[in-house]
């Protein structure tokens, strides 16, 4: 007989086809007769399907039980996703009691991350249903785009599937297929978005909270149904499953997030022994925070019961997770601060004219706690200067901590009040504009033209860091895509083009600044300070701060930003 799915010859001893490894449960029958028609109208019902520009029918994606397109509600004037029963297969009645199956265990469920169901409809024996249209990507097309995800967003995605999950267990309900093609984001993440949980037409139904052991769906050449890479181990065995079963492949999921690989791969067969046999890989994601790295070997654990106890235990210990990482990046940002303050504080300045030594330590005295307090004399300046520059660094670092943290634990948050910059007693008003001063236009021009050359470095040099994390876990992979290594290697060497052309613009303007007075320079930067903090955001204020303080320092004839310096903006990006 002949599949009912791809019309592949099926031997007769053979349980599924050997194709596309859909199973038929007569196959000691008569072959059934071929579908009176395999084209799908373009009109079901009030539902138009779209079209693309080739004039073929706007498909989303196609499985052995139905294809899903693109399409538009006359009715309700608004875009929709409809999924049709693949004409192949009408013959079929197990498959048409599936597809139903799938169209009203998904209109069961009304959660904020799980697409809508809109209609259930039958055209000429054609079976259909409409359901709310993700203008989006899936996580699976998301990270072959971007590649490995941060912690952050990784795990905030991960809590928005597990809200999901929640509504599903309330019903009794069982995913069974949860995996990156099957989550859709939508929005602008990282900033905001949402992830919709699509596709239930392997979901089983049991009693609420309970095991779900409905066996009418079919099953695989090797027994069960899903996706093995995502797949739990007692999914992989046919065994009874529950909610927790759905939690591993959320961990499968997770990993695959962070890793930008899956979990197993290879053959079907070897994924499968893999799943059951072999500890997780996290060995290639040991930088996880300890709460992150702990949560994610529970989701994975071979035995249902080590896994979390509920789903709402799991969006709890998410949700710690991720204010932990929300404090690393805090933490991260401290450090960097931390060590560039220490760092200023030991340069040699000896060789520097009094009277600038003078004012340099004018300067630092007045952005410490209770300015105009005496520093050490030039001479004894040593440990005593760079404690006090330290602890100045730390308490800059917990006001930017209690910030991050109070935004993070409020539903509605409020904008966040930009630190004004420590300005010397003595400063002078900038320059009115009934008496413009030239000296202070070009001061300002360069000011300007360093702030935004600064900013394009510090997201630069952030990308180029990334990038080159990504290079390394490429080519450290057992078996390396040639054309992927080279990929990142080309990138790498166009971001290190934007990062020569982003310092040389730098340098370009703070050599503008540095050649006017310093009157001039004081108040350009107080212009630019004051800008940023009308109209532009708390990262923006700190790179303010940074290259006020390194121009201050530079050297006339140098033609390099300071090492220090890059890395101080690298890491102020990474913790945006």
């Amino acid at each position: 007989m002949r599949c009912p799915a791809c019309q592949t010859e099926i031997p007769k001893d053979a349980s599924a086809c050997v194709k596309c490894a859909a199973a038929h449960e007569s196959r000691h029958t008569a072959e059934l007769p071929p579908p009176p028609s395999t084209a799908v109208p373009e009109r079901l019902e009030n539902f138009q399907i779209a079209r693309r520009p080739d004039g073929s029918l706007w498909e989303l994606g196609r499985g052995t039980m139905g294809i899903t397109y693109k399409a538009f509600d006359t009715d309700l004037r608004v875009p929709v996703v409809l999924k049709v029963i693949n004409p192949a297969v009408l013959g079929n009645a197990d498959t048409s009691e599936r597809f139903l199956s799938e169209a009203r265990t998904a209109g069961r469920l009304h959660h904020p991350n799980i697409a809508t169901v809109l209609r259930l409809g039958d055209t000429n024996g054609l079976q259909f249903y409409a359901m709310e249209y993700c203008d989006g990507e899936t996580v699976h097309q998301f990270v072959e785009r971007h590649g490995a995800l941060e912690l952050k967003l990784a795990l905030e995605i991960a809590l928005q599937v597990a809200t999901a999950l929640v509504a599903a267990q309330e019903l009794g309900l069982v995913h069974r297929d949860i995996k990156p093609a099957n989550l859709m984001v939508t929005g602008r993440p990282p900033e905001e978005f949402t992830v919709k949980v699509i596709d239930f037409g392997l979901a089983k139904l049991g009693a609420p909270g309970t095991a779900a052991c409905d066996a009418t769906v079919a099953t695989s050449r090797f027994g069960f149904v899903g996706t093995a890479h995502y797949a739990s181990p007692e999914q992989l065995q046919d065994r009874p499953l529950d909610f927790r079963s759905d939690i591993y492949s959320l961990g499968a999921t997770l990993f695959f997030m962070l890793a930008a690989r899956p979990l197993f791969d290879g053959a079907t067969a070897r994924v499968v022994m893999q799943h059951l046999l072999d500890p997780p890989p996290l060995e290639s994601i040991a930088w996880l925070p300890p709460k992150s790295a702990a949560l994610l070997a529970k989701m994975l654990a071979k035995d249902p019961g080590d896994r979390p106890s509920s789903t709402q235990e799991l969006c709890e210990t998410l949700r710690v997770c991720l204010l932990e990482a929300r404090n690393g990046q805090v933490a991260t940002f401290a450090a960097a601060v931390v060590s560039r303050s220490s760092a200023i504080a030991s340069r040699d300045d000896s060789t520097l004219p009094p009277s600038a030594a003078e004012e340099k330590r004018e300067r630092l005295t007045d952005t410490l706690p209770g300015a105009g307090a005496e520093l050490p004399s030039p001479v004894n300046r040593g440990r005593p200067r760079r404690n006090a520059l330290v602890l100045a660094a730390v308490l800059l670092a917990a006001l930017a901590s209690a910030l991050l943290l109070t935004r993070a634990r409020q539903s509605h948050p409020e904008p966040v009040t930009n630190v004004p910059i420590a300005k010397t007693p003595a400063d002078p008003p900038p320059a009115s504009p009934e008496a413009p001063d030239p000296q202070y236009a070009i001061a300002l021009q360069g000011a300007q033209a360093a702030q935004q050359a600064a900013e394009r470095l510090s997201i630069e040099a952030h990308s180029f860091t990334m990038t080159h994390l990504r290079l390394e876990r490429a080519q450290a992979q057992a078996v390396s895509d040639p054309e992927t290594v080279q990929n990142y290697r080309a990138a790498e060497e166009a971001l290190e083009r934007n990062i020569a052309a982003a310092e040389a613009a730098y340098l370009d303007g703070a050599r503008r600044l540095r050649a006017t007075s310093p009157e001039a320079q004081r108040a350009a930067f107080t212009r630019v300070a004051d800008d940023v903090a009308r109209n532009g955001s708390l990262w923006q204020s700190r790179v303010t701060e940074i290259i006020r303080e390194d121009i201050s320092q530079l050297p006339p004839d140098a033609d390099r930003v300071h090492p220090e310096t890059r890395e101080a903006l690298r890491v102020l990006q990474a913790g945006r």
